[in-house]
């Protein structure tokens, strides 16, 4: 111990004695580990911790799909929820879940709150028993005989009760409804399984038998599978009970599928690719920390060449020059990791900045034990790994000569000189492999900037309206309702335009089956789908959703006149080839559905529904007082910022009925703005991070410059001697650059053009039309090290060629 601490107490005197190479090497690795540990503590979050249920690995979602309609994640049917549960051995238990909203009313103003119906198994499947209170239990979940009662999270009990004990067994109202409050869940318990928000209180979904029979795909499905059952098997029963039902009734359930997958990896699908992709960014990032800091201590080492051979001389072993140089090295990195842990730590509110809010799980994104062991680790394995580099060139000097020779000597041999080179050109080709990638990013994010959305963001206020069923149950009801609200809303001031939709671009979506008239017959299941709106008037013009012909519905379009519809250019396309389908008629369901004929009026543009990066499906518009619906979003055009009438609004729907609140309150552009949220993440930090790379290759490549020069000192004078100009010796030290660099961008194009795959599949519209990124990146790379050479270089051009013989 005493060694080690003599060691670190010269290495400390050392440091100090060279505050310029300390600030410089602490400050690269301060940054390439931070960037490292921020990522990491996003994965760690997201990816990697398991989620706050018990044996959480067990807990799988169930979905169904139809790969020949092209319909993947799809919700279950009761029908089929009930066949699972009756035939699977797989579980032990099985849930079915259907989110929403309820108003709560009570003696404060209305507030509406997310809200599930689960079936009685639901907490058992999630293995969490209340905070206080119970669950749910089977007499619960029969209709009509103790259905009316619910349980609370804990963030609703604590904000709008106050956390009161007492409230268990009291009545709260809920859409004009009293419900008996039997538990509180604990605090920190939520669930969701998309990105929609975590329910704040559950009700017993108390299906009728009815309901249980239909084939209609609308609730969701989870459940524990038994201990050491995988998901092969679970797959293997699952596929055995969708042969086995679509043999029974192949009109119903043909081409219907059944998968199960992991609750966790259900929730992180979407966004682990790009968190995947930035980590793989971050780590070029510190592989080219430890090149450089590598050729920096060689060359940092070569100043100290002849201290190294007068101490190995005198009797120093090997293992003491190692020991001395991996210690000044492990200063340094874990300097620059806790310098690096308290720049993660500010870094990780601008990456929830830039994902806008929406990553899962961001209230437990930070600096935990697991993070600072990550960070611990990367900093020793960094200092061992730059810190030997330098002692092996050491050891392999000869030891005669370094006492001999000068300042313009070397001790390095030409196998460490070659190594160094190779370490140079490494991080040129790791650094264009992040150049290309933001390039390419950059490119990618561009085109989807440009994609059209198919309306207009700008000044759009969107609020969405529930309607409880004890004052809304009939299409009268609604649709008065609907159209005061509208009537309402137009008169206030700063509003130029409002409409109403039952499903919205980018957040929610509704598909029905449906056939277009002289079409060949289909039963449902086989029919085409398309996104169903209901629409009032004045949508369109609300949104900017131009029609290419046609008119627009008007308020005679309501009950009791002509059907009507409105369907967008791709249904157009698809279903009326070569035709003018204005005139023609569609109807919902299959061939046999008893829906009444729709005559098409008009054909609308495209919208995006599903994000912008998402194919436009087949689309038809109905109007809203011939189609109602108990819900709806609120589209409104403002003169001004759209939040800035949001209050006004607001206090509108209240005075045409105080227990209906709006709820879900953004901006269009807000809206826009999140469903790009992992797009823009990637390209803001792949960007940043080809940024440090260029910085640390520039600083590497001066480095190893200077240590080169000053190695060929002797030589360098010769050829002044002799007549060499200064532009000529500028020359030869830039050519050594360019032939670094250009093996270093050959290298990195080969790895970037097999990487070209990877990213297809994660970037947006990437295609070869983007192959100029490869020759602009790599010409910047050459640029940068032609810069980063030139003072090395004109330092060479001014050695005095007397000096230069002498040091020898």
């Amino acid at each position: 111990m005493s060694a080690l601490g003599q060691d670190l107490r010269y290495s400390i005197r050392t440091l100090f004695h060279s505050p310029g190479f300390t600030l410089i090497a602490v400050l690269l690795l301060t940054i390439a580990i931070g960037g490292n540990t921020a990522i990491f503590s996003v994965i760690n979050a997201i990816l990697l911790r398991p989620l706050s249920y018990p044996n959480s690995e067990r807990v799988v979602v169930l979905e169904e799909s139809n790969p020949q309609k092209g319909l993947n994640h799809f919700k279950f049917s009761p029908a089929d929820f009930i066949a699972i549960r009756n035939q699977a051995s797989v579980f032990d238990a099985l849930a079915a879940y259907n989110q929403g909203s309820v108003t709560l009313i009570g003696d404060k103003d209305p507030e509406r709150l997310s809200a599930a119906e689960v079936s009685s198994d639901f907490f058992r499947v999630l293995g969490v028993s209340p905070f206080v209170g119970r669950e749910f239990l089977a007499t619960d979940d029969v209709p009509g005989v103790n259905s009316q009662v619910v349980v609370l999270s804990h963030s609703l009990w604590q904000r709008h009760f106050g956390g009161d004990p007492g409230l268990l067994g009291k009545m709260i109202v809920l859409d004009g409804t009293g419900y008996t409050v039997i538990g509180v869940m604990p605090a920190e318990f939520s669930f969701a399984v998309t990105s929609t928000q975590a329910a704040e209180l559950w009700m017993p979904a108390a299906y009728t038998q009815k309901y249980l029979g239909s084939h209609g795909h609308e609730i969701g499905v989870i459940g524990r599978l038994k201990p050491n059952v995988s998901l092969k098997q679970t797959q293997a029963e699952m596929d055995t009970i969708a042969r086995r039902l679509a043999e029974h009734d192949p009109s119903v359930s043909a081409g219907w599928q059944f998968s199960g997958t992991r609750l966790q990896d259900r929730l992180v699908a979407e966004i682990k690719p790009y968190l995947m992709l930035l980590m793989a960014a971050v780590a070029f990032v510190l592989l080219i920390a430890i090149a450089n800091m590598a050729n920096l201590m060689v060359a940092r080492a070569f100043l100290k060449h002849r201290d190294i051979a007068i101490r190995l001389s005198l009797g120093a072993t090997r293992f003491q020059v190692i020991r001395q140089f991996l210690t000044e090295s492990m200063l340094i990195s874990l300097s620059g990791g806790a310098l690096g842990v308290l720049l993660a730590n500010s870094g990780i509110p601008v990456l929830l900045w830039l994902t806008g809010g929406t990553l899962l799980r961001q209230n437990s994104i930070g600096i935990d034990w697991s993070v600072l062991g990550f960070t611990l680790v990367i900093s020793i394995g960094t200092g061992l790994l730059f810190g030997i580099a330098p002692a092996i060139f050491a050891l392999n000097s000869n030891i005669m000569n370094a006492l001999r020779l000068g300042s313009g000597g070397g001790f390095v041999s030409r196998a460490g000189r070659n190594w160094q080179k190779a370490l140079l050109i490494s991080e040129m080709a790791l650094t264009l492999l992040l150049l290309i990638g933001a390039g390419l990013s950059i490119r990618s994010f561009s085109r989807i900037l440009q994609v059209n959305s198919g309306f207009d963001s700008r000044n759009l206020l969107t609020m969405r309206l529930s309607l409880g069923p004890r004052r809304y149950s009939t299409a009268i009801q609604q649709t008065v309702f609907a159209e005061r609200v509208l009537e309402g809303i137009r008169t206030i001031p700063g509003v130029s335009a409002v409409g109403l939709s039952n499903t919205f671009p980018l957040r929610h979506d509704i598909t029905f089956s449906f056939t277009p008239e002289g079409s060949q017959p289909l039963p449902a299941q086989e029919a085409p789908n398309a996104n169903v709106y209901a629409v009032s008037p004045g949508y369109f013009q609300t949104m900017k959703i131009s029609l290419q012909r046609g008119r627009d519905f008007t308020i005679a379009d309501r009950d009791g006149s002509a059907k009507v519809v409105i369907i967008n250019e791709s249904l157009a396309h698809q279903f009326f080839p070569g035709q003018d389908p204005l005139g023609k008629r569609i109807k919902e369901g299959g061939s046999n559905s008893q829906k009444e004929w729709m005559t098409i009026i008009a054909i609308a543009q495209d919208v995006k529904q599903y994000g912008l990066t998402s194919p436009v499906k087949a689309q038809f518009y109905e109007p809203y007082l011939q189609r109602p619906f108990p819900f709806f979003t609120l589209a409104i055009k403002t003169e001004t910022a759209p939040l800035n009438s949001a209050a006004a609004v607001q206090r509108r729907i209240l005075d045409i009925d105080p227990e209906q609140p709006a709820y879900d309150v953004l901006a269009m552009d807000q809206i826009l703005s999140m469903s790009l949220a992992n797009w823009r993440l990637s390209m803001a930090l792949l960007s940043i991070f080809a940024i440090m790379s260029l910085v640390l290759a520039a600083t590497g490549l001066y480095g190893v410059l200077t240590y080169a020069i000053s190695q060929r000192t002797r030589e360098l004078g010769v050829r002044a001697a002799l007549g060499a100009t200064r532009k000529s010796l500028v020359g030869l030290v830039l050519t050594d650059v360019l032939i670094l660099s250009v093996t270093g961008v050959f290298l990195g194009t080969a790895f970037a053009l097999s990487l070209m795959r990877v990213l297809s599949n994660v970037l947006y519209g990437i295609d070869g039309k983007d192959m100029w990124i490869y020759p602009v990146s790599a010409l910047l790379l050459c640029l940068v090290a032609v810069f980063a050479g030139y003072v090395p270089a004109t330092r060479a051009a001014r050695i005095d060629p007397l000096h230069a013989l002498r040091s020898d």
